[in-house]
Parts: C-alpha cells; structure tokens; sequence
C-alpha cells in the first residue's frame, strides 16, 4: 500500500504540473494573439506621435517668433492705454470745468435778476 500512496502522490503531482504547463501554454497563446492585434494599433499610435510630435517643435517655432513679436505691441498698448487715461482725465477736467463755468454764469444771471428786482420794488 506504500507504493501505492507514493505513486498516486507523484501522478497527482505530475497532473498539476501537466495542467500548470498547459495553463501557461494557453496564456502565452492568448497573448501572442492579443499581441499580434494590438501590434498594429501601437504603429499607427507611434506614428500619430511621431507626427504629433514634429508638428509640436515646428508650431513651438513659430510661437517663439511671435513671443518676440509680441513683446513691442505689448508696451505699445500698454503707452496708448496710459495715454487714452491722459486724455480721458484731461476731458473730464474739463467738463467739470465747463460745468462749474455754466453753474456760475447762471447763478450770475439769476443773481442780476433778482437785483433788478429788487430795484425794481
């Protein structure tokens, strides 16, 4: 009965081993598979990249031309904004003072009239 314990033993464990390499057949096949499907979807992926990539360094190019382009417009907007608020504080000082000037001359006026009134009485 001892032989027959040892050799169930070493059948039971060749079964597993057999089921284990066959298990990892199968799985190397399914990725072979899944590796041959996905190979070509990882070249076009590389090549949008590539693409991707060599249109980034030209536009990269083209934004540092403008970044220096960019900088002289930037002062002179910031000059004409600083003059527009000149001119726009001038024009309000006078408008104010032309306010103030209408105020006094009628307050001038309404003042005669009422003199004239008075002398008048």
């Amino acid at each position: 009965m001892d032989t027959m314990d040892i050799l169930s033993t070493e059948v039971i464990a060749g079964l597993i081993i057999f089921s284990a390499i066959s298990m990892s057949v199968r799985s190397i096949t399914a990725f072979s598979k899944t590796l041959s499907e996905l190979r070509p979807k990882l070249t076009e992926l590389e090549r949008r990249l590539d693409r991707v990539h060599d249109g980034m360094e030209n536009h990269q190019s083209k934004l540092a031309g403008l970044s220096e382009s960019v900088s002289p417009l930037q002062q002179q907007e910031s000059d004409l904004q600083s003059y527009y608020n000149e001119i726009r504080n001038l024009e309000l000082k006078l408008e104010r003072e032309n306010i103030v000037s209408e105020k006094s001359k009628e307050d001038k006026k309404e003042l005669d009239i009422r003199r004239k009134n008075l002398e008048g009485i």
